[in-house]
């Protein structure tokens, strides 16, 4: 696979030198010399190895191998934190949804995909009501909050969520909204 990207391309060689040097000599010194009982070079496959660590090294520190990018950091904490957070496009598809939706909701990420946001709903609302109610408030701004939206596990419980909205935009353009689910079932239970 060819890749355009030349800092890419330099993380690429930079990797592919530092395995190839232990790789490549190493077999050498320490396969094919010794099972011919040819003793010009000490076994040098695990010295060459710090060859490796400081090229990678290098790498890590000049070609920014290993970095942490913005995409990686927030994949890290969506797929982290106990809430549900659920992605949703402005015609209710579900586009994306973290570990803490599965915990609360039982449904996979990819069994998700194939479903609107209504079939989450413990309300029976027409897409009328879930923009009136759930997405209306954005209208003014991009963030809102509802203390009390009810889903359905995929057992067929209800769960009572205090729901984040949050409308995303880039450079105008809006994307869909992002839905951060925090079970306040015990408590909706308790009153």
């Amino acid at each position: 696979h060819n890749n355009t990207d030349p800092v890419l391309r330099n993380q690429a060689r930079l990797f592919s030198l530092a395995i190839a040097i232990p790789l490549s000599i190493g077999t050498f010194t320490d396969g094919i010399f010794p099972a011919l009982n040819i003793n010009i070079l000490p076994p040098l496959a695990v010295p060459l190895l710090s060859v490796t660590g400081i090229i990678i090294s290098y790498g890590i520190i000049k070609q920014k191998f290993f970095s942490l990018t913005p995409d990686l950091i927030a994949n890290e904490v969506l797929n982290t934190i106990n809430e549900a957070v659920i992605g949703v496009t402005s015609n209710l598809h579900l586009t994306y949804s973290n570990l803490g939706t599965e915990r609360l909701l039982g449904h996979r990420a990819k069994d998700l995909s194939k479903l609107l946001l209504s079939d989450l709903l413990a309300e029976p609302w027409s897409v009328q009501e879930i923009e009136q109610k759930i997405f209306f408030p954005l209208t003014t701004g991009e963030f809102s909050t509802i203390d009390s939206v009810r889903f359905k596990t995929v057992t067929g419980e209800i769960v009572t969520t205090k729901l984040s909205i949050t409308k995303v935009n880039n450079q105008g353009q809006s994307y869909g909204f992002l839905l951060v689910l925090t079970d306040i079932t015990a408590l909706a239970q308790s009153k």
